[in-house]
């Protein structure tokens, strides 16, 4: 082990680490974790209203919104209806 230059206490493992998916527990990837975000199941504000209306007059896609709003794109989609919106899917 090599100490650091200008930290005394500080240890530098050279020693090569395992990958962070098989340290962590395997309930983290299952496919119920894949389906909820952060900020799912919470009840929408005014300020996600209008950001999901800035999103679709500005063609955001459908994805991108919902990542920015931490939510899952079903949430989002099922809100822009019920809002009279349509995210419309982007031509290659």
């Amino acid at each position: 082990m090599a100490r650091h230059p200008y930290k005394r206490n500080l240890v530098v493992s050279l020693a090569p680490r395992p990958p962070l998916k098989e340290t962590l527990p395997r309930f983290v990837y299952s496919e119920s974790r894949k389906d909820s975000n952060i900020n799912s199941h919470t009840p929408w504000s005014k300020w996600d209203e209008q950001d999901i209306r800035y999103a679709v007059e500005h063609e955001k896609s459908l994805a991108e919104t919902a990542d920015f709003l931490c939510r899952t794109y079903k949430e989002v989609r099922h809100k822009a209806a019920a809002m009279g919106l349509r995210f419309e899917k982007k031509k290659a």
